[in-house]
């Protein structure tokens, strides 16, 4: 039996994501996210380079029946950026928008 590949098995440059098992890898390094964080990095990755505003990041990492303010997702994101090490600048800020995962880079 060949091994295929997990259609929840998400990789972006030095980022590696298992939706499946809620793990993060940097540069084949595993990296400890919060829940948010997770959503956060997630919503960026299967959004292949598109923009997504506060809202939409609050709405795929928060839930929409959460109550939050559009800075909590800024927060998130500063500390996203932390953990992601070398990986860092590939989660970019689009000013007055909100958040791209550059990927123009990793293909």
């Amino acid at each position: 039996m060949s091994a295929e590949p997990s259609p929840t098995l998400l990789t972006v440059g030095a980022i590696t994501i298992d939706a499946a098992r809620y793990t993060v890898h940097v540069d084949e390094e595993p990296i400890a996210l919060t829940k948010t964080e997770f959503g956060i990095l997630h919503a960026l990755v299967t959004s292949e380079g598109r923009v997504l505003t506060r809202t939409q990041l609050i709405e795929q990492a928060i839930g929409d029946n959460t109550v939050v303010t559009e800075r909590t997702i800024d927060v998130h994101v500063t500390s996203l950026r932390g953990k992601l090490g070398s990986a860092r600048e590939m989660v970019e800020t689009v000013r007055g928008v909100g958040y791209r995962l550059s990927i123009s880079d990793c293909r």
